[in-house]
């Protein structure tokens, strides 16, 4: 997140090869040593109350790059925000 420059959706989808058909789900949060996404969330003062889901399907998603990586950083457990795309039989989770 140091000053590296917020890729579009487009340059995403080229750089992995992604069909053009594909769907953009939104971004999320994912813990990868535990291989689980982010599917609830609740902060308050002092606070923060997360669930997570195995599957990206039932992540939570967001439409903001940048809210996300600040969700990931907030929850301050080695989770990152990464992109969601529907590839009709799977889910396709990419770093950003």
């Amino acid at each position: 997140m140091k000053n590296r420059k917020k890729r579009t959706i487009n340059d995403l989808m080229k750089k992995l090869g992604i069909d053009k058909r594909a769907e953009f789900m939104g971004f999320a949060v994912h813990h990868e040593k535990r291989d689980e996404f982010l599917f609830s969330l609740e902060i308050t003062d002092g606070m923060v109350r997360k669930g997570w889901a195995k599957t990206p399907q039932l992540a939570l998603t967001y439409d903001n790059q940048l809210k996300t990586e600040k969700i990931a950083k907030k929850i301050n457990d080695g989770s990152f925000a990464v992109a969601l795309f529907d590839l009709d039989m799977q889910i396709l989770v990419s770093a950003l």
